[in-house]
């Protein structure tokens, strides 16, 4: 089986937890092969796009990335620092189950689709699919909006922020406008109106899935085939790093035990033990 990965500036150039995660894949399934791509590959994998896709931040090109390896191949995704818990012998086979496709997600789940783990077979519909959604999508390059659709410009602290969005980056009434219907509509930035706009968010390709998931019928009966987890318990190490402060290293066992892999941030300076491998049998699938 084949993981992928991406660092834009190559592995051998990564921070130490890129390379301490990347390297456990390797040592955990050794059945498996890992190819961590660079920027150096976007062109001859994305060159059929209507514009140089390094244009866009790295995170998007890595998202546009991602969904073309797996319709190309099939396999896995694995962000660079997403740490495996338990050999993937234990657990792939239950998460791709009879859809061979598998992402986290959140209740309700059309709406939470996340990425940084994918599992799919080759030509997978919903890959299929979303990978041209995706070429429909970067018509043009865009520019990243910044503010979340929950933060109100209302309120203090929104308001703030988007007062110096439209005044510092001289982004003007574009901007609010944007703005506004994604306020409106949490899809609003891949519906026709929002995606001809110079402006895309962070989380653009989850918000593609959703969308796919809601309007293709094969696409929504694979989502809704696909087992179950919920994202929130693949990040317990990174929740318990910021809400219990000085106490975090007690607290690293557990966390290590509630989910089969762990999304680490790369500019945290992680202890030891947060490597350290518990029992499979000891681990939540």
């Amino acid at each position: 089986m084949k993981i992928f990965s991406f660092w834009d500036s190559g592995r051998e150039n990564a921070p130490a937890v890129v390379r301490n995660c990347l390297r456990s894949w390797e040592e955990m399934n050794p059945d498996a092969t890992l190819e961590v791509l660079s920027a150096a590959d976007i062109p001859r994998l994305l060159g059929d796009f209507p514009f140089d896709v390094r244009r866009l931040p790295i995170q998007a090109q890595s998202d546009i990335l991602r969904i073309r390896l797996l319709r190309l191949h099939g396999g896995l995704w694995v962000d660079a620092t997403l740490l495996p818990v338990v050999p993937l012998s234990h657990w792939f086979n239950l998460y791709s189950g009879s859809s061979g496709f598998f992402v986290y997600s959140a209740s309700p789940r059309h709406w939470r689709l996340a990425s940084y783990l994918i599992m799919a077979k080759a030509e997978n519909h919903f890959i299929r699919a979303l990978d041209q959604k995706i070429l429909d999508y970067w018509t043009h390059p865009r520019v990243t909006l910044d503010l979340m659709p929950r933060i109100q410009p209302d309120y203090p602290i929104g308001k703030r922020m988007f007062l110096k969005a439209i005044t510092s980056r001289g982004l003007g009434h574009d901007y609010v406008r944007f703005f506004n219907g994604w306020r409106r509509d949490l899809l609003y930035p891949v519906s026709p109106e929002g995606a001809a706009s110079r402006f895309f968010p962070y989380f653009w390709v989850h918000y593609l899935m959703m969308q796919l998931a809601q309007t293709d019928p094969e696409a929504s009966a694979i989502v809704d085939a696909m087992t179950y987890r919920q994202h929130e318990l693949s990040h317990s190490l990174q929740a318990a790093r910021e809400s219990l402060g000085a106490d975090f290293p007690k607290a690293i066992p557990m966390a290590l035990r509630t989910a089969p892999v762990q999304k680490l941030d790369w500019r945290v300076d992680w202890p030891a033990a947060v490597f350290d491998r518990p029992l499979p049998a000891d681990v939540l699938i």
